[in-house]
């Protein structure tokens, strides 16, 4: 069952594994590099809105976040 969670610092050392070459490292996180670093992964997780972990069956399986790509005034 999927079932989805707030991420914690030590899941990216899990997230970093995900892609398997730098292409898809690219579709992740396209001002990245490969192989990916759970560091930059945490830190850049701090910058965005709800990171999250996808599991399946208690185990993480995919990472989603947003950003906010427009600069809103009020």
């Amino acid at each position: 069952m999927l079932t989805f969670r707030d991420s914690a610092r030590e899941d990216f050392n899990r997230v970093a594994a995900f892609p398997a070459n730098a292409s898809e490292a690219f579709y992740m996180f396209p001002k990245g590099t490969f192989p990916v670093e759970p560091q930059f992964l945490y830190e850049l997780s701090l910058t965005s809105r709800v990171p999250t972990i996808i599991e399946y069956n208690g185990e993480p399986v995919g990472y989603s976040n947003l950003y906010d790509g427009l600069n809103h005034t009020t």
